[in-house]
């Protein structure tokens, strides 16, 4: 693993502007030190329009196929949702990258920051204060500006109402801002929010943190606009709005909303005074809960869909060499994995869950369901792999059913159901769980699949009562630390593991520069979660991704959520 690591203490204040210089495929240890130190030139804003009405409901019917619009789709689910306040899926981002913009973005180096809102940005030599200058031709889609006042507001809101999010990517980077701790439940900004000028804000936070730059890439940091949020005193009444539900949504991205259907399509147009250049394609249609058995079809058929993301692997070999279209599998940056909720009694005792990882011959099922597109998992994505105190869960019936009857000795019953939620739609779910099912039932545990519909199976996943397994994916598992959202000692979440002195090694390794010293942390970590298993991981996903060669200008990002990262840059031609 090639690894660029500097010294957090002894970084000096640097200025970040658009680069392209090549760097490493992993995440740096700490702040970079140099970077070009022009700022990126702000596109000349074409003539005021007025911005376009969003619908106040839905329409009825489905919006209109081909024409000149470009049609995309990625095969996952998306809850109704346009604000990170309840953020729980990849179409989510996707779409949140078309109306939203964060302060800065990533290359598909997944290593190189680049400008969003922010032109430059200085961070502090001990990393706990980051300054950043905001693009002066920012707009709102309805003409008004985006300021330091937006910026702050949103981290103040987020740290306000932190009970509220329930998002898959948690809202870390503005918790650890200074004094973010005191605001919720409070009309309150925390301390370490400063507006400098209309175009400047800084961030001081409570400790250092060598990953914050990067991690706000992340869609739980999408900026939102104070002048149209502020009334809202409480993340519920937020989470029902006109603008959190797509009836009424504005953002600053390079696309407008124009209508939102639930469950079928969401039509947008180009935002021409988008700060960074008018987008190229000018009408983008995204398609909702795509089927992944007829999406390969579809992608050959008459202007149905232009792009698709996540295509089932076994799609790779119906598509290429077909005319008019590219297909690639790229190596990813998520994980499919398995969900213990801990807190469940017949999950709680991590040799059940030890058991469950052995019970399961997952490679058989990758090599042969999944056409070997992926890599076997032992430990968290991004971790060191080969780190030789891990366990790499080999398929062992025999320790598997071992294991159990030692459970079994201390109160474990096997003949008990062990619910498997997930939702069929998300493709290779179900293969996944048939076999997950059979191996279970090979080694006696007693396993019941539950299919829910997406909204029925992101319900069920914060109550630990409803469920003993849940299937996952994929995440952006780009470093170690994006492991961290997903513990809490104090507030669990996700598998509800709650291990203080976890949480508090993750601290020690954003606190640090030396790349020595923050490797042994990673790997006390990494081996501590692979013996207790609150996940079973296992592979990292190799993504199948489709296009028509009418469409051109792009790169499929390792982390296929991040694709539209540059999307005023695409072109189509209908």
């Amino acid at each position: 693993m090639r690894q660029r690591a500097l010294g957090l203490l002894s970084v000096a204040v640097f200025v970040v502007a658009a680069c392209s210089a090549a760097a490493p495929t992993t995440a740096p240890t700490a702040a970079p030190t140099t970077a070009p130190t022009a700022a990126t030139t702000a596109p000349t804003t074409s003539p005021s329009e007025s911005p376009s009405a969003v619908p106040t409901e839905a329409p009825t019917s489905p919006p209109a196929t081909g024409g000149g619009a470009f049609i995309v789709t990625r095969l996952s689910d998306f809850p109704t949702c346009f604000h990170p306040v309840c953020f729980q899926t990849g179409n989510q981002y996707m779409n949140f990258q078309l109306l939203y913009n964060s302060l800065v973005k990533v290359e598909a180096d997944e290593t190189t920051m680049i400008p969003d809102l922010a032109d430059t940005w200085k961070v502090s030599p001990d990393a706990t204060t980051f300054t950043f200058s905001l693009n002066p031709n920012a707009k709102w889609h309805d003409g008004r500006p985006v300021t330091a006042d937006d910026v702050i507001f949103t981290a103040a809101q987020a740290a306000q109402f932190a009970d509220s999010y329930v998002g898959t990517y948690p809202i870390t980077n503005w918790l650890v801002v200074k004094g973010a701790d005191t605001v919720k439940g409070t009309t309150n900004v925390p301390e370490g929010l400063k507006k400098i000028d209309a175009q400047t804000v800084e961030f001081t936070l409570a400790a250092p943190n060598a990953v914050w730059l990067r991690n706000l890439t992340d869609p739980a940091y999408m900026i939102m606009p104070k002048h149209l949020l502020e009334q809202f005193t409480a993340g519920d009444a937020l989470k029902a709005s006109d603008f959190v539900t797509g009836k009424a949504t504005i953002g600053s991205g390079p696309y407008k909303m124009v209508t939102f259907t639930p469950d079928q399509a969401i039509e947008y147009t180009a935002h021409t005074e988008y700060h960074k250049g008018a987008p190229k394609i000018e009408q983008l249609i995204y398609r909702l809960n795509g089927n992944p058995d007829t999406a390969a079809a579809q992608l050959q058929g008459n202007n149905e869909l232009h792009m698709v993301f996540d295509l089932k692997p076994t799609d790779f070999d119906v598509l290429n060499g077909k005319e008019g279209i590219e297909i690639k599998q790229v190596p990813g940056v998520g994980q499919q994995s398995l969900q213990f909720p801990v807190s469940n009694p017949l999950v709680a005792d991590k040799r059940v869950r030890q058991a469950i990882y052995y019970a399961f011959d997952r490679k058989t099922l990758l090599e042969t369901a999944f056409n070997g597109a992926g890599k076997l998992l032992h430990i968290w994505l991004s971790f060191d792999e080969n780190n030789p105190n891990l366990d790499k869960y080999e398929h062992d019936p025999d320790k598997a059913k071992m294991l159990i009857a030692e459970a079994e000795a201390d109160g474990f019953d096997k003949s008990k159901e062990l619910r498997i939620i997930y939702y069929p739609e998300e493709p290779g779910w179900n293969e996944i769980a048939a076999a997950l099912e059979n191996d279970l039932r090979a080694v006696g545990l007693n396993p019941k699949l539950d299919p829910s519909d997406s909204a029925g199976w992101t319900a069920k996943l914060p109550d630990p009562t409803t469920y003993e397994i849940s299937l996952q994916c994929c995440g952006s598992n780009l470093y170690p630390d994006k492991a961290s959202g997903f513990f809490n000692c104090k507030t669990p979440v996700g598998t509800f593991y709650a291990n203080c002195d976890l949480d508090a090694k993750f601290v020690a390794s954003r606190s640090t520069g030396d790349a020595a010293e923050q490797k042994k942390i990673y790997d006390e970590i990494a081996e501590l979660l692979n013996e207790e298993v609150p996940y079973g991981w296992l592979w990292a996903v190799a993504n199948t991704h489709a296009n028509s060669t009418k469409v051109s200008g792009f790169t499929y990002y390792p982390n296929a959520r991040e694709s539209f990262s540059q999307i005023e840059k695409w072109t189509f031609t209908p």
